[in-house]
Formats: structure tokens, sequence, C-alpha cells
């Protein structure tokens, strides 16, 4: 097994140089800290995660704790964590809470326990799990945020500003019985989303009474609410908070033999198709979830290479992407 020793002695300089420079921390110039970075990777040198634990009292470990990793959107946003760990370093616990509060209680406190040198959350709802959590647990929520005033930074979007463009969109096209599926509205996202919506219905003058049904998130719960919204109702549009909602309402709309877009549209967030699969291409809002992965192990990183607890913006809101489809 390589040691920082045998990296030293290749390179006639002190251990404690070595470390400075694998762990980015002191005062190295630029070369050195290249040559250095470079002559591990030739030997193959992998850091002694025990030892410096004993040392620390933190591994170099990065917890993960997502709602559904079956979802696109999640397995895209673990792909960014991942890739960004990787290249500081840091490797990755991933938990799938399977949208389940009991379960994502149960796997933070497992993480707390393993010590890691922090934690990249996508909650499963409104919660108090991590009301007691200090700074230094050094915790990065994505997408949305466990109750409204969270005390650790969140990365997202403008998830109102957002609904109501994709809401706009429809009413340009005419349509005018516009109804929304959304998830459940205690999520900080999904409540901005359901906001923005209402709030664009309502500034054209247009009718929002019994026009949201609330549900879970998966395919099956948009199959449930389109059906039900076609007994009771004659919609021009259907706006649905995620892709999966989406998924499960076309496929209601095909078995009343309904034609999108001329009988119906439909727009969302994160219908994306990488492998141009879908016969219909959804208007939809596409949020950088990699960037999101990315920025979140950058925020932890720093956090870790800091004495300092985070000092920035609660919420970083990054830009988004307004896709127009043929679904509308």
């Amino acid at each position: 097994m390589v040691k920082l020793t045998d990296i030293a002695r290749k390179l006639n300089i002190s251990p404690s140089t070595v470390s400075r420079a694998l762990n980015q921390k002191g005062r190295i110039s630029p070369e050195l800290r290249r040559l250095i970075l470079e002559t591990a990777d030739e030997f193959q040198y992998q850091p002694n995660e025990y030892a410096r634990f004993l040392k620390t009292n933190q591994t170099t470990t990065i917890g993960v704790i997502l709602p559904d990793i079956s979802n696109i959107f999640y397995g895209k946003l673990l792909k960014g964590i991942d890739a960004t760990a990787r290249n500081n370093g840091f490797s990755v616990i991933f938990c799938d809470s399977d949208e389940d509060l009991a379960n994502e209680r149960t796997y933070y406190e497992m993480l707390k326990s393993k010590n890691v040198c922090g934690i990249v959350v996508a909650p499963a709802g409104v919660s108090d799990i991590y009301d007691n959590a200090s700074a230094e647990d050094h915790i990065v929520f994505v997408d949305s945020a466990p109750s409204g005033s969270s005390s650790h930074p969140v990365i997202t979007i403008d998830n109102y500003r957002a609904a109501y463009e994709l809401t706009e969109h429809l009413v340009s096209l005419g349509r005018s019985r516009i109804y929304a599926i959304v998830g459940p509205r205690c999520e900080t996202s999904a409540n901005d989303r359901v906001r923005g919506y209402l709030d664009c219905l309502a500034a054209h003058g247009l009718p929002a009474e019994g026009h949201v049904f609330e549900c879970e998130h998966d395919y099956a719960s948009g199959v449930k609410a389109m059906q039900k919204i076609l007994s009771l109702h004659t919609p021009d549009a259907i706006f649905t908070e995620n892709n999966l909602l989406a998924y499960g309402a076309l496929s209601v709309i095909r078995a009343y033999r309904l034609t999108i877009p001329s009988d119906l549209s439909i727009a969302c967030f994160d219908a994306s198709d990488d492998f141009g699969m879908m016969s219909v291409a959804f208007t939809t809002i596409i949020q950088p979830v990699a960037e999101f992965g990315k920025k979140a192990v950058e925020l932890i990183v720093g956090m870790n290479h800091s004495q300092d607890s985070y000092q920035g913006p609660m919420e970083i809101l990054m830009e988004y992407a307004f896709i127009r489809g043929q679904s509308t």
C-alpha cells in the first residue's frame, strides 16, 4: 500500500507538504501541487480514510439522501454529485428514502453516525428532521427544503417564475380551461409552482377554483388524477409539477383517444428525453439538475476546507430552460 512517505521520498519533500497538497490546504506553489498530484496518481495513492478519521473525527465521505432514484431527475442529480465528489477526492454514500420521511430520518441519523463530512438532501417533504442540525453538519438541500425557513443552503430555481412562465405559455395559445396535477403542496418547490400557476390564471381572469389536483409525485398518481379530471371536467390544457405526473396523464389522454395538442395541451417540469424515445416531446421547464449536484458538493468541499461556517445565501437560485415541445 502506497503511503504519503513514498510520495515524499520520490519528490524529496516532507510528508507534511504532500499531505497539505492532497488535502488542498496550506500555501504550496501551483507547480509543486500539480507535481504532487501527478505523482500520487502515478503511484495510485489511496488516502487512508480510517487514519484521517482518527485524526480529525471526520471522513471524506459525503452522504446523499434522495427520494426516488427511479426518476431520471434524481439519477442525473446523483451523477452530478458523484462526479464532482470524485474530482475533489471525496466519496459518496447514497440513500434512497422512497419518498418516505421515516426512511429519510433513519438515513440521516445513520449518515451522522458515520461522521460524514456533509450531506446533500432532496427532502421527501416537510419535516423537523433537520431542525437541530448545526452548521458543522454541512447540510445542503437540493430542489426543495424541509421547511420554508431552512437554516442550511438550498439550491433550486425560481419555481414561482418558472411555473408562471409555463402557464403563461398555455394561456398564450388560447387555452382557458387549464388544470394542474401537483405533488404535495407542503413541499416548498411544489407550493411555489402552484402559486405561480394560480397567480398567472388570476392575472388573465381565468377560473382556478377546483382546478388543482394534489397527489403523490409518481406515475400512478398522475394516471389517477388525470382520470378524475376527465371524468369531471373538459380541460383544454394540463399543467403538471413533474415529469412522472405528465407521463401518467399522457397515458390516460391516449386511452380517451384525445389528440395532443389539438384536443389537449400538456406542459410540465423536467420532462427530459435524452434518447428521443417519447412519442410526444413535452413543453417543459428543464432544471440544471447536474449543476445542482455539482454546486452542492462544491459547497460541502468549501465548508470542509474552511474553518468558518457557511456564510453565503440560504437560497441559491440557478437558471432554468424553457423548452417548447410538441405537447402544446
